[in-house]
């Protein structure tokens, strides 16, 4: 067997394993990444490494690693560092295994496959204790993993991935009655997970589709257009359907001036609060912050401070904002590389007019307002291995 089939091989056990467990999942990088390096050596592509692509990707990482050395909770910050190696790991891997577009047709046919099995065995066992409260019950992302799924945002961002793929293999005429079928799925799931920022989402993926079909068929767009405003009245009609979804956007009601109100438990108030808690702690140090490891030291005592009672008693330690986590962890030199990770993929798809990186792209940066995806390993690794993939190996439109 050669060592570019062993690569591939490596790659798609990586991709098939995403979406389930992260003991198993991290074997398989960990074996993927060490081969990637034994053919960077073997080939001397060592000035690769040196690109604005590669520094792109490792940038945070390197910010992260910067900020231990100001940091107090050298324990906590640590720990923090080896659940985000995905920064350096994936764009070695993808530096090191190059791979063609059927191949990487087979990556996105591994990653669609996967992860639809994951929501088939969570939608077997959370689906029929739903149907028999008869949808009144509010559930919890507590009863989603209780179920064999995980945190609903996160299964919501894998599930518009999915579909962002599935419309490539429309597009490219492949399977596409199965394709179609398979969108209505996630459209269901992310439906079911009740995920507000993940419908939010999928509604901008919707619209810049349509703008990108629009442009690019001129002779159809008409219909282009009337289809896509067909889709964008349906997908908000969901929220009639599910009321765990009407019950969370009906939340958005409490917002009264933007101010954490210490008698509303509700989640965007508690959210109110913790971005406010983040936005106090980053002016205290507005260049590095407060450390890689210190933040949730420093996030419990600004919940103290505002008498947010379901902040504490939760422990929450992050701002359940990327952006903010990045200001108040690190300062202005953590935001900036944030920016530098989630806009140079932007520049480079628009630059390659690849739309199919510019909605993942777009979903990632979306997606980091009410969550710090990049902080969890279901997160970061979905993020890095799509944003190398994509980096390091040029794909185009058809």
């Amino acid at each position: 067997m050669s060592n570019k089939k062993i690569g591939l091989y490596l790659v798609l056990l990586t991709c098939f394993l995403l979406p389930f467990d992260k003991v198993f999942g991290s074997i398989a990088i960990g074996l993927t990444f060490l081969f990637s390096i034994f053919r960077i050596v073997r080939e001397k592509r060592y000035n690769e490494i040196l690109s604005v692509t590669f520094f792109s990707c490792v940038t945070l990482y390197l910010v992260y690693i910067v900020g231990m050395f100001y940091t107090t909770n050298v324990k906590y910050g640590f720990s923090f560092l080896s659940s985000k190696v995905s920064f350096l790991l994936f764009p070695i891997i993808f530096l090191g295994i190059k791979t063609s577009k059927r191949e990487i047709i087979q990556i996105f046919i591994v990653f669609v496959f996967s992860y639809s099995c994951r929501c088939i065995y969570f939608l077997s066992s959370f689906l029929p204790k739903i149907i028999g409260d008869g949808f009144e019950k509010k559930w919890s992302f507590q009863e989603v993993y209780a179920n064999g799924g995980f945190h609903p945002t996160y299964m919501s961002l894998y599930s518009i991935i999915s579909i962002i793929i599935l419309i490539y293999f429309i597009r490219n005429s492949l399977k596409k009655k199965i394709s179609l079928f398979l969108i209505l799925f996630h459209v269901c799931v992310i439906y079911l997970l009740a995920s507000r920022i993940a419908i939010i989402t999928l509604l901008v993926v919707v619209i810049i589709f349509s703008i990108f079909l629009a442009l690019k068929r001129r002779k159809l767009r008409k219909q282009i257009i009337i289809t896509g405003v067909i889709s964008i009245l349906i997908l908000p009609l969901g929220v009639l359907i599910n009321k765990d979804f009407k019950y969370k956007f009906l939340q958005l009601k409490s917002i009264n001036n933007f101010e954490y109100n210490k008698y509303d438990a509700s989640s965007i108030s508690t959210r109110i609060a913790k971005w406010q808690s983040a936005i106090e702690i980053s002016k205290e140090n507005i260049l590095l912050g407060s450390g890689t490891g210190d933040l949730p030291d420093e996030l419990i005592k600004q919940f103290k401070k505002i008498d947010c009672l379901q902040c504490k008693v939760k422990k929450y330690n992050n701002p359940h904002n990327q952006y903010l986590d990045s200001l108040s962890r690190n300062g202005v030199l953590g935001l900036l590389a944030l920016i530098f990770l989630l806009g140079y993929p932007l520049v480079v798809a628009i630059k390659r007019k690849n739309i199919y990186m510019l909605l993942i792209s777009v979903t990632f940066c979306i997606m980091l307002i009410p969550e710090c995806i990049l902080n969890v390993e279901k997160g970061v690794e979905i993020f890095c291995f799509f944003n190398s993939l994509f980096l390091f190996n040029l794909i185009k439109n058809d």
